[in-house]
């Protein structure tokens, strides 16, 4: 690729010449290359859907033009080879990217404050916020309004939130586009409840050899446990479980 400047003989060219060497015009500068080679390997599966993105993202960009706010946006983002179109392009072939979720400030033992860090190859348009306790029941939820700096965002809780109860959140990154990226995160670990008793019962094995084995368990494999702990060998040659429940 060779970059042309100061020739008024070739000042604006564009198209191929001689099958061979293509003119094209980048950001008000010339650029001269060789035609490039088709593959004569078919198109894999995910090269046809990459095709079939990037096609999509052609047609946006067009559609962007017709768009005098969504054009300015574009057109203030071109910098240096890249036209408005390019970012366009670009921006619709790549969702944003959500980095990290935490809280920011608590108040009174309680979360006050979500901070989202975010980003986007151009611009991310919302960030969504929706809080749930460990159960999955909805809390809260709503935009990301504020942002602190470049790529990072604040939401600050409505209402108090039931600490005990655990607090997961789902944040919901979109672009102009309107690609989405869906990010779930445990905020806070819900408290661990008591771990329930385990019913025990009185269990007998009738061993192949005759003999009687009993033992208070709590389950098959914990009698298999107990015999292996009163070293009967022939353990494994269990007849029948005879289990009863203790009164």
């Amino acid at each position: 690729m060779a970059i042309i400047e100061n020739n008024p003989w070739i000042e604006g060219a564009r198209g191929m010449v001689r099958n061979a060497i293509v003119y094209r015009q980048r950001a008000g500068r010339t650029i001269v290359s060789a035609r490039p080679a088709k593959s004569s390997k078919p198109l894999s599966d995910k090269q046809k859907a990459h095709h079939r993105r990037f096609k999509r993202a052609t047609g946006y960009a067009k559609s962007v033009g017709s768009d005098e706010r969504m054009y300015a946006l574009y057109k203030a983002g071109a910098h240096g080879f890249n036209s408005w179109q390019n970012v366009a392009v670009k921006d619709y072939m790549h969702a944003p990217v959500v980095d990290d979720v935490f809280v920011s400030e608590v108040k009174d033992g309680r979360p006050a404050c979500i901070r989202v860090y975010a980003h986007d190859d151009f611009h991310v348009a919302s960030l969504s916020i929706t809080l749930r306790d460990a159960e999955g029941v909805v809390l809260e939820g709503g935009e990301a309004s504020t942002v602190i700096v470049n790529g990072v965002y604040e939401y600050r809780l409505t209402g108090e939130l039931p600490g005990a109860k655990g607090l997961c959140v789902t944040v919901v990154a979109r672009d102009l586009p309107g690609n989405e990226t869906v990010y779930d995160k445990v905020l806070i670990e819900a408290e661990e409840k008591p771990a329930a008793e385990v019913p025990v019962k009185e269990i007998e094995v009738a061993m192949g050899d005759g003999e009687l084995l009993s033992g208070i368990v709590t389950d098959k494999g914990n009698a298999a446990n107990y015999g292996k702990r009163r070293n009967l060998s022939g353990f494994t040659g269990v007849k029948q479980w005879v289990c009863r429940a203790p009164t």
